[in-house]
């Protein structure tokens, strides 16, 4: 008997349907061939290893090794501090945050709690990562240059990400700089493109800075960030009662914007330049990428292009409450609309007037697909991280996921036909 299984994934509202078949005289029930999904997923992968060792010289021992150097890997955007904090003020870590925004009870400010369980806070613990660091540095000599720089940005910002001997890394414990994509780093992030009216007007100064330098990025990716030399507290909001920062509070409508987590989750490899035939490969070694372009090298991650050429980026999608906590409308535009949830609460833990309950707090989830690694680093890293936040981070992910795509089974004479239809504003898996 003719049986069959149809597996449906596609992007943002979009489904791709395959539909698999099988023949089993005996009887034996469906079978599902999935060796078809995974021949493509391999094919894409040798393709692009193709692709990257295609112009590759051997080295001895038969190790395959670019010639390449931290200049290859160079992006604009704000530059690490030669100065010694005389022009930047070195990025603070989250423990400064945490002793009025860490309240997991009575009545939860969901914010260090949240972010310290989250992969943004462990970026710079995942044991993964530091694997494919080291194999990065061995096989491009200088290539976590540009790992470091979104996965540690304060050890990078401060000049202690380039080794003097690959594949080693230079991040030091003694300036904490594990603590990840933390607070600071995020509430100093400047919108690169200034709207006059819109932007902070001390935004200007600071691109223009970088302009006149030839630094200003001009697209999303590759953790081209611009950061406030300045230590300040950027965020969506411009009625917070009281500042008890010791710094100016900077109301910033970039943080309600997907170009802000555009900036990392868009990866693209500036060593391999797009060719006219379509293809990737070296250019000239040790020189920066000749445009800097993220649409002209080799591409890696795009998260964030998934979105922008998705409905969430236009009109927006009604998932009836499913995603966004409290959100007003219910409408999914953002990237922080999934991943930062509303809730109805206090933005820290002074529970008194002048402060007030909003019904617009973004909760600090960042969950994505990682329910694993929360448990690993757990292990590693007992004495470093609460492992309450870590669980309940993993649980969340898993509640995410189960709410990242619907499944449709039906009948079509013999087969049995299952859809599986993506719910999110990229495609399922990313990145």
């Amino acid at each position: 008997m003719a049986q069959g299984i149809e597996v449906a994934l596609g992007g943002p509202n979009v489904v791709f349907a395959q539909r698999f078949g099988t023949t089993d005289g005996g009887g034996g029930g469906v079978r599902a061939n999935s060796i078809g999904i995974l021949s493509q997923w391999r094919s894409t992968f040798l393709a692009a290893w193709v692709v990257i060792t295609a112009a590759i010289p051997v080295m001895g021992g038969g190790a395959a090794q670019l010639p390449t150097t931290v200049v290859d890997f160079f992006q604009p955007g704000t530059q690490p501090d030669l100065s010694g904090g005389k022009d930047f003020d070195p990025i603070i870590t989250s423990s400064s945050c945490s002793h009025c925004h860490d309240l997991p009870e009575p009545v939860e400010v969901p914010i260090y709690n949240r972010w310290a369980g989250s992969m943004m806070a462990n970026s710079a613990r995942d044991p993964l990562f530091f694997a494919c660091l080291a194999i990065a540095n061995q096989d491009a000599p200088g290539s976590g240059e540009m790992c470091l720089r979104c996965h540690a940005p304060g050890a990078w910002l401060a000049g202690r990400s380039n080794p003097p001997v690959p594949p080693a890394n230079a991040l030091e414990l003694a300036y904490e700089d594990r603590d990840g994509i933390n607070c600071n780093f995020c509430h100093r992030m400047v919108d690169p493109v200034y709207l006059g009216g819109i932007s902070p007007r001390r935004d200007e100064p600071i691109l223009q800075a970088l302009s006149d330098a030839g630094l200003l990025p001009m697209q999303p990716g590759g953790a081209k960030y611009v950061i406030d030399p300045r230590d300040a507290r950027r965020g969506p909001f411009d009625d917070v009662p009281k500042n008890l920062h010791g710094v100016e509070i900077v109301p910033s409508p970039f943080h309600l914007k997907s170009e802000l987590c555009g900036t990392c989750h868009e990866v693209s490899n500036p060593a391999l330049v797009k060719k006219q035939d379509g293809s990737y490969g070296p250019d000239t070694f040790n020189m920066p990428h000749p445009t800097q372009n993220p649409y002209e090298m080799f591409p890696h991650d795009r998260t964030y292009s998934e979105w922008a050429n998705s409905q969430y980026a236009t009109v927006g999608v009604d998932h009836g409450g499913v995603f966004g906590g409290n959100h007003p409308t219910g409408i999914m535009r953002s990237c922080q609309d999934c991943h930062m949830p509303l809730v109805e609460t206090f933005g820290c833990a002074f529970q008194f007037e002048p402060f007030f309950m909003r019904p617009d707090v973004p909760s600090h989830d960042f969950n994505g697909g990682n329910t694993w690694v929360q448990n690993i680093i757990a292990m590693l890293y007992p004495d470093d991280v609460s492992v309450r936040y870590l669980e309940e981070s993993a649980e969340r992910a898993r509640i995410m996921l189960s709410k990242a795509a619907t499944m449709v089974v039906s009948r079509d004479g013999c087969d049995i036909v299952v859809k599986i239809e993506n719910q999110n504003g990229h495609k399922l898996p990313t990145g």
